[in-house]
This record gives structure tokens, C-alpha cells and sequence, in this order.
């Protein structure tokens, strides 16, 4: 959709832009006069002009920097005032420089950044060359170079992957239940609670069409964050009907609306003849990103009651710096006790992988109440997508787990999902932490990424091992062994070879 359409003062500004083709094609070229004789400039006198600047302007810049090297190789005090009006000159002369190439990048925007022309097709040259898939090596070793081929491999991959067959503990609930009602203590107050449960308001759809941000890819049906911007006033009451209704028996998003097309970002440093190694962007359609932006501005306030403080990852007001300040502190003080280790562990497809039973059932074991639970579970209604690899668009296939990157809800569901592992370790007495004063470090978390603080890894290492397994067989989370590391803080070298060749880091 061309944003220039919601302009208001489209009409005028093309009747402005006609009327001044007309004066020219119907007045005579009126040439500029001095002193009562006309001149004419033309291009070739305007390009001497302005090689003549540029080349008096590095003339002079090379002058300056030569005097000045040699005032600087033989200073004293009577050179020193000239030396710093040299530098002065010099800096005036950068800075007069600089402030002419932003107003011609300024002027180059506001003239062509609307326009089909030299400067968009620049910009998506580079953006396509960046993105361009040229060739993919399939699962039995050969290369694909067809278009056709490589969309169905990347269609295969990523059917596959969104497709997941449920594990027998998946299909027993009461397992599940079990789990989280030994391990997971967050729940929410019934007034935090009353307050994600209530109906959507007006007020909240505009900080969200606020808070979003502008310049986007828009989803499958092209209307961008723009389009709801101008037209709120007219559809603000349509929208909150159709997704307050929500909460209504048999009610359900549009299958249409819940089609994404996932655009492929290549992982830096991998190999991208592999299709694992790119990463699944959902282009949604923007009134469901706005549904699921409200949602997780409602959540989000609660996030901190809910999740512990080792837990970094899009938490409101936490930074990944203050694990990366824990992990330093600890290293130091686990210098004294017994023999302690690091392990950071890698999640496969972590986010793509999250089984969604586990998912509605953690929310629901932590107190989200039947309109919450609702209007999540109706983003997770049957959606599709479609890959878009080089601008062509594979058939769609149907998603069946995974949170999908690019929904604005979808960090705080997985953050929500992990922490019964998380309070499970933390509660484990057969995984043992590193205690500094009253407290037992165990875990840090920014998101999927976990660092383990370890002591006594004979005993901890097995325990943690089997907790990853029961955790990953209800929910789908895997790790990556052979991308998971172990830093040796103090163990001595004979139990070091041991660790390494009894577990699989």
C-alpha cells in the first residue's frame, strides 16, 4: 500500500503539482537577469563550479594539515597561538563540510524518499544482495540452484519444524499438571489478574498504534501501521467489537487474518547453503500485531511478579549487563570453595519449538483467567504461512507450535513457558549453586540463553541433565549438547577429563 494515499491533502498538493506543469508548458522561460542582461546557467558551468569548490576546499585542507605538522614538530610558545588558529581553521573547515553533506542528504530524501526512482531502487539493491539466497545444500548433500527446489526445501524445513509430532507425555495432561504443580510458584493477584481480564478499550488500542513502531513490513494484505494511524477514528470501533468478541463462545479470528509470510534473515557467521541456519521473521497483518501488542502491554506490567530476577531477556527495566555483572562477581567468588564450573547451553529453535498445551496450561496454572487465556489461545488458532524467498511466495502450510518472531506478544509467552524450568532448578536440592552470603546463585537467563552456575558437578551435572530432559519431553524445548560449553572455574585437571568425557558438553 502506498502510504501517500492517506495523505490529506493528497487532492490539493496533486492539484498544486498539475497547475505548476501547466504555467510552465504554457509560459515562456523567463531567464535570469543582472544588470539588466540575461544569464543563462547551464549544467557544464555548474559543474565547473562546484569541482572548482571541492578542489579549493582539499587544497586548503592539505595546507592546513602540512602547517600545522610543522608547527607541531617544532613548537614553542611563540608558534602556539598560530597553531590553534590553524586547528581552528581546520575544524571549521570539517564542520562547514559536514553541515553541507547533511542538507544534501536531507534534500536527496525529502525530494526522492517517496518515489519510485534512483534512491529506492539503491536501497533495495543493497537490501536484496544482503537477503539474496542463491543456492541451498539439501538433506542428502546435493545443491539446489532452482528457485522452484529451493522454495520447496525451504518449504519442507520449515513444515516440518512448525509441525512437530506431540511426545507421549505431551498427550497426558495430568503429566504436564504434575509438573507444573510441583515446580512453578508464580501466580498472578486477583487484582493483577481483573486487570488483563477486563475489555479492550479505546484508549488501549491508541497506545499501542503509538507505541509501535512505524516503517515496518507490513503483513500478508499490505496495510501498514500508517493506514491504522490516519484511519483510528473509523476503525477503532470495529476493531475492539471483533476482538472483544473474542471471548465469545465459537468465536474465532479469520483464518486470513492469521496468515503470515516469513521473510528468511540469514544468521551471521553460519553456512547459509543450510536452511536451519535462517532465521524465521512472521510478517503479520497489522491489526493482529496491534491485538497482540495491547496483550503484551497488559502483561508486561505483571512480568516482574511473575518471572525472577535471573531472567533478563525483554523483561521491563532488566538488561542482559546485569547477569553478564553476576556471572563476573561469581567467577570470583567461587574461586575459594569446592570445585565449580559454567555451563552455558544453546536451545535449538528455541522459540519455534514451544509446544502450545504446555504453553496454555503454565498460563493458566499462573492465574490467567478465561478472557486472557481466550484471546492468546485465538492467536494460535490454526494460523498459517507462506516462506518468501526472493520476492516469490511458497504455498501455505499450517503452524502447530513455536511462538512466532515478529509478534509483539510472543517474547513474554516464551519467557513464560521456560520459567518452570527455571523455578525447578532453582528449587532442585541435588543441583548445587554457587552461595554468596544468604543466597544461591544457579541460573542466569536472557531469554533461551542459559548460563548454569555448577559446584559439585558429579552430583549437580546429572540432576540438571534430567530436569532438561523432563522439562524438554512436556514442552518441546531441546538442547544443542554439542553447542553447549563448560568453563572451568576451579576443577582440578583428573575430575575435568572425567566431566568431559562422561557428559555430553
Amino acid at each position: 500500500m502506498n502510504p501517500f494515499l492517506l495523505t490529506p491533502r493528497l487532492k490539493k498538493a496533486s492539484t498544486t503539482h498539475y497547475t505548476t506543469i501547466l504555467q510552465r508548458m504554457t509560459h515562456p522561460i523567463v531567464p535570469r537577469r543582472l544588470f539588466g542582461k540575461p544569464i543563462r546557467l547551464s549544467s557544464g558551468d555548474t559543474l565547473y563550479n562546484r569541482a572548482r569548490d571541492v578542489r579549493e576546499n582539499t587544497e586548503q585542507q592539505e595546507s592546513l594539515l602540512q602547517r600545522i605538522a610543522a608547527l607541531e614538530l617544532h613548537s614553542d610558545d611563540n608558534t602556539y597561538a598560530e597553531l590553534l588558529d590553524l586547528r581552528s581553521q581546520l575544524r571549521s573547515l570539517f564542520n562547514n563540510r559536514a553541515q553541507k553533506a547533511f542538507l544534501t542528504v536531507r534534500k536527496t530524501f525529502h525530494e526522492h524518499g517517496n518515489k519510485c526512482g534512483r534512491l529506492l531502487a539503491n536501497a533495495l539493491r543493497t537490501h536484496r544482495q544482503a537477503l539474496y539466497v542463491t543456492h541451498l545444500r539439501s538433506p542428502q548433500g546435493t545443491t539446489v540452484t532452482l528457485p522452484k527446489d529451493m522454495l520447496d526445501l525451504f518449504h519442507d524445513y520449515f513444515t516440518k519444524l512448525y509441525g512437530l509430532t506431540p511426545a507421549p507425555n505431551q498427550t497426558a495432561p495430568d503429566i504436564t499438571q504434575r509438573f507444573l504443580r510441583t515446580h512453578l510458584r508464580s501466580r498472578l493477584t486477583p487484582r493483577m489478574r481483573s486487570s488483563i481480564e477486563g475489555t479492550i478499550t479505546a484508549e488501549e488500542l491508541h497506545e499501542a498504534i503509538k507505541r509501535t513502531p512505524v516503517g515496518k513490513t507490513p503483513g500478508p494484505d499490505g496495510l501498514t501501521l500508517k493506514y491504522y494511524k490516519t484511519c483510528e477514528k473509523f476503525l477503532s470501533r470495529a476493531w475492539l467489537a471483533s476482538f472483544n468478541g473474542l471471548t465469545e463462545p465459537a468465536s474465532q479470528i479469520a483464518p486470513q487474518t492469521l496468515s503470515a509470510t516469513i521473510t528468511l534473515i540469514p544468521k551471521p557467521d553460519k553456512d547459509h547453503a543450510l536452511c536451519a541456519n535462517y532465521r524465521p521473521i512472521s510478517l503479520l497483518n497489522q491489526d493482529v500485531k496491534l491485538f497482540a501488542k495491547v496483550l503484551a502491554l497488559r502483561i508486561a506490567k505483571h512480568m516482574r511478579h511473575l518471572i525472577h530476577p535471573d531472567q533478563t531477556g525483554f523483561m521491563p527495566g532488566r538488561e542482559g549487563r546485569d547477569n553478564t555483572t553476576l556471572a563476573i562477581n561469581l567467577i570470583h567468588a567461587a574461586q575459594r570453595p569446592g570445585p565449580t564450573l559454567l555451563l552455558s547451553t544453546d536451545a535449538e529453535k528455541a522459540f519455534d519449538r514451544v509446544h502450545w498445551p504446555f504453553l496454555f496450561q503454565t498460563l493458566h496454572h499462573m492465574g490467567f483467567g478465561p478472557n486472557a487465556l481466550r484471546w492468546i489461545t485465538a492467536l494460535y488458532d490454526f494460523p498459517t504461512a507462506r516462506i518468501n524467498l526472493n520476492g516469490t511466495l511458497s504455498s501455505p502450510f499450517i503452524i502447530k507450535n513455536g511462538t512466532r518472531q515478529g509478534c509483539p506478544l510472543s517474547p513474554l509467552l516464551f519467557a513464560l513457558s521456560l520459567e518452570p524450568l527455571l523455578q525447578a532448578i532453582r528449587a532442585n536440592p541435588s543441583i548445587h549453586g554457587v552461595c554468596v552470603g544468604r543466597h544461591t546463585h544457579k541460573v542466569a537467563a536472557y531469554a533461551d540463553d542459559l548460563l548454569f552456575f555448577i559446584q559439585q558437578p558429579q552430583i549437580s551435572l546429572p540432576s540438571l541433565i534430567e530436569l532438561l530432559r523432563e522439562y524438554g519431553s512436556l514442552s518441546n524445548y531441546k538442547i544443542n549438547m554439542s553447542k553447549s560449553e563448560i568453563l572451568n572455574i576451579s576443577i582440578p585437571a583428573p575430575l575435568s577429563t572425567h566431566i568431559q568425557s562422561t557428559f555430553p558438553f
